[in-house]
């Protein structure tokens, strides 16, 4: 009986060499000896190579120039509107109109008339004029000289006077200042409505704060060398407070000051030196406290007159 395992071993034996065999027949072919070339080939070959080389020119090497990268100005990137977009200034609208107002003007108009009334030259002893006012032997040399003359009246208005004198029936010569009258007066009312509305009370809210900011800086600066200039700022303040409302309360320190220049504002009798401003070279002139014009016509506007012209006179010079 054959052994299994002596025939396995004869079979892998029989596979191996047959593998060598196959092996080695290839490397014998590819290792055959090569026919040997002639001499006089090879130096023809290698004649050829070199006319060949020789005809042939050298590769050249490309040379690559960058050219140069010019800067330019690159704009801002624009940051992405946001949810909120940012406020804008609020624009003014134009106003346009033909002619400012203003007050009247005088246009010059050509005048192209010929007389049709004519009168005789005015008589030297004026026998030929009618005369239907008293006038004096000044004013009658006047008119006879010139035929124009000018007197006072008692009326306060030139209505009144235009009034009478066309009831008397008598001509009217219509004068420039009687239309400037006018704009005087109406000026006059605005302004006067406008200080009494506002003005006197933001006056004595303007004294009362300044009243008691002085006061304060006072106290910070008693017993120190500013003390003196601080008593006389209470009492700079404290006289316009007391010309605008005689009831206001001024501190005890300054009361002598203060009384002492209200008394010269109310006297107003000429120009005197000051008690609070000694050093003034030419005093203050006092009548000028006086009130005059619309500031006649109440208590209130007298006072505030007052008061705005101390604020107005009183200069701190340095």
């Amino acid at each position: 009986m054959r052994n299994p395992l002596l025939i396995r071993f004869r079979s892998l034996t029989l596979l191996l060499l047959l593998v060598l065999v196959a092996c080695g027949g290839g490397q014998a072919a590819s290792t055959a000896v090569p026919e040997t070339i002639p001499t006089d080939a090879v130096a023809a070959d290698a004649a050829t190579a070199d006319a060949a080389t020789a005809t042939v020119p050298p590769v050249m090497t490309p040379t690559i120039v960058i050219p140069e990268v010019t800067k330019t100005a690159v704009p801002p990137t624009a940051e992405p509107p946001t949810s909120e977009p940012a406020p804008t200034a609020a624009s003014v609208p134009e106003v346009t109109a033909s002619e400012m107002p203003r007050f009247a003007q005088f246009k010059e108009t050509a005048v192209d008339t010929t007389p049709a009334i004519f009168h005789d030259p005015i008589a030297a002893d004026l026998s030929n004029v009618l005369v239907p006012f008293a006038l004096s032997e000044d004013q009658l040399a006047r008119l006879a000289d010139s035929g124009v003359v000018v007197s006072p009246g008692t009326e306060k208005e030139f209505f009144t006077v235009y009034e009478q004198a066309r009831y008397a029936n008598v001509p009217i010569f219509v004068t420039s200042d009687a239309l400037l009258h006018s704009y005087h007066l109406i000026f006059d009312k605005v302004l006067r409505t406008a200080e009494r509305q506002f003005f006197i009370p933001l006056l004595h809210d303007l004294n009362a704060a300044m009243l008691a900011e002085t006061d304060a800086q006072y106290q910070e600066l008693s017993g120190t060398e500013w003390e003196d200039a601080a008593l006389r700022s209470v009492a700079f303040v404290g006289v316009a407070s007391r010309l605008l409302d005689p009831a206001v309360e001024i501190p005890a320190y300054a009361q002598e000051l203060v009384d002492a220049e209200v008394a010269l504002v109310e006297d107003a009798s000429g120009i005197l030196p000051s008690p609070l401003f000694p050093g003034l070279e030419f005093g203050e002139d006092y009548t000028q406290y006086i009130p005059r014009g619309h500031y006649t016509l109440s208590e209130d506007l007298m006072a505030y007159f007052k008061s705005m012209m101390w604020y107005g006179r009183m200069t701190f010079r340095l």
